[in-house]
């Protein structure tokens, strides 16, 4: 089996963010993501179970279970993992680089419950 990156959601939005690379493998998607200070990633849900390793940097996950939201510090090196149908969102402390991947392929479903503008968490 052949696995390729390439550059992914090369939007404007998207650059002012960080950097991104995913592609598939064996069914599953992967990606690299660098975000930078201040930025966040998600804001959505997956149906499929996602995987984060960080790698480098400091970051944060917001995720909202039931009414509760709670702040999950990561670990350079330690997988966190987010369910399927839980709302979530990334927080860059610092610049960060991570590695990612769902259980299928990549799809998501934005959820407003977190407040958002040009890229910085509010």
């Amino acid at each position: 089996m052949a696995f390729e990156m390439k550059e992914w959601a090369p939007t404007e939005l998207a650059r002012k963010v960080g950097k991104a690379y995913g592609g598939s493998f064996g069914g599953k998607f992967y990606s690299l993501l660098l975000t930078y200070e201040g930025c966040y990633r998600g804001n959505h849900i997956h149906p499929n179970n996602q995987s984060t390793v960080l790698l480098s940097g400091k970051a944060t996950y917001v995720i909202k279970r039931g009414d509760e939201i709670v702040k999950v510090p990561l670990e350079v090196g330690r997988q966190f993992d987010v369910e399927a149908g839980v709302p979530h969102i990334l927080l860059a402390d610092e610049e960060t680089l991570t590695v990612e991947w769902w259980d299928g392929e990549f799809r998501e479903e934005k959820y407003k419950v977190f407040e958002v503008e040009g890229g910085k968490f509010r």
